[in-house]
């Protein structure tokens, strides 16, 4: 590999943390998502752990492939957004080469296509009996404009990414020799001059991607002082988790989702925008909402509004589909405590203190990250493995006790209504 991984930082439980590769003055620092280890990595050169890394990269590339994935990524942290758009510019390079523009050359020669008005003013013709004899002519040739403003815009953009991580993150170093130029508003101007004068289809996808990229990096430059490729932990895991897990062709979030109630005009109606749930499993029998969590440990799901959500979401699937079994799952990254604990499902029960319902319940199951996340990079499905340990779990006489007590504690301790 060409470039070197000075350290391996790990977010802790904060999901709102940025993951990815920072760049420093030693090299590159990897930071992790909680849950997932690289230990030997910066020790030694361990074969396995830099494949993992790889495989790391290019999940969050993958993600940020999404349009929505990349509008979070925005909202929070302003120019990250960039390195799709540069993306799209080496692939774009890769398959069709440098962006070439031609200016018209004249020079004087014998052949090629005449300019009749320009040899006129600047060739004196033979003069024989009547005639005018040219034996050179003013020609115009095309030629390539090697300093035009786009092929320097995208030389440096490539060089740019490939110096700020992009090495890592599209798997293979590209250099360009080309004359530098800054990355700032001034060439944006010059690039948006040339994309108004031009109706070719490729140049002017180009000059967006160009533009998205130059903003992203002078964002990066004024806000971090160095520029860093990442995503949003909890994104990348929610992303991985509703990839793996779910059948739905169309990824609709409010399926189950609830709207708010007010009192207005002497009237209660419904406001707001639905709750949305991460993932939906459903077939013609089942229904299994995943909402995946990186709370850090499974006591910080213990928190009403999240409860509340999650149980909302039971409500609003029994209501449409009673006949269905209906299972509600928070999914987390496992962590290795060394306490005896495997990844799978935990004896956590979550119910409801308002309905009496024993079969709204929350259940907790944790999942090996490196496992969810090599899923997704080959784009295999975890639903089948899942679905067998569901139902190996509730079928275990541990867990019918530890459930049936759990559902006694919760219904001893919850308040009375009034």
């Amino acid at each position: 590999m060409r470039y070197r991984i000075s350290s391996v930082t790990a977010t802790g439980g904060d999901g709102k943390s940025l993951v990815g590769f920072m760049k420093t003055k030693d090299g590159y620092e990897v930071i992790t998502p909680h849950g997932f280890v690289l230990p030997s990595i910066v020790e030694r050169s361990n074969h396995r752990d830099f494949n993992t890394l790889k495989i790391y990269a290019h999940c969050i590339k993958k993600a940020l492939r999404r349009d929505l994935v990349r509008a979070k990524l925005e909202e929070n942290f302003g120019g990250n957004a960039n390195p799709i758009s540069a993306l799209h510019i080496v692939i774009d390079f890769l398959e069709n080469g440098m962006y070439r523009e031609y200016e018209k050359e004249y020079k004087r020669a014998k052949h090629g296509k005449i300019n009749f008005k320009k040899t006129i003013k600047q060739v004196t013709p033979s003069v024989v009996g009547e005639d005018f004899l040219y034996s050179d002519f003013i020609v115009n040739r095309k030629k390539v404009s090697e300093q035009s403003d786009l092929a320097l815009a995208q030389a440096n953009i490539i060089n740019h990414f490939m110096d700020n991580g992009g090495e890592i993150l599209f798997g293979q170093r590209i250099h360009i020799k080309t004359k530098k130029v800054s990355l700032d508003e001034s060439l944006i101007r010059k690039l948006n001059k040339v994309k108004a004068n031009s109706y070719n289809s490729r140049k002017q996808q180009l000059i967006r991607w160009m533009t998205e990229y130059i903003r992203g990096a002078i964002l990066d430059k004024e806000v971090k002082g160095e520029w860093l490729f990442a995503i949003i932990a909890s994104t990348l895991w929610e992303e991985m988790v509703d990839a793996c897990f779910s059948n739905q062709k169309v990824r609709d979030k409010t399926v189950y989702g609830k709207r708010q109630k007010a009192f207005k005009g002497g009237k209660i109606v419904t406001v707001g925008t639905p709750t949305e749930h991460d993932t939906l499993y459903e077939t013609e029998n089942e229904i299994i909402i995943f909402d995946a969590k990186m709370y850090g440990t499974v006591s910080n799901l213990e928190k009403g509004e999240v409860l509340e959500k999650q149980h909302g979401y039971y409500r609003q699937a029994k209501l449409r589909n009673p006949k269905k079994q209906i299972f509600n799952i928070f999914v987390l990254p496992f962590i290795d405590n060394n306490d005896g604990r495997t990844p799978g499902f935990q004896q956590n029960f979550y119910f409801d203190y308002d309905y009496n319902d024993p079969n709204d319940v929350i259940l907790v199951y944790e999942a090996d990250f490196t496992t969810v996340m090599d899923a997704y990079y080959r784009g295999k499905k975890l639903i089948g493995r899942f679905k067998k340990e569901l139902y190996s779990f509730l079928e275990s006489e541990k867990h019918k006790a530890d459930r049936e007590a759990s559902w006694a504690s919760w219904n001893s301790i919850k308040p009375q209504k009034s």
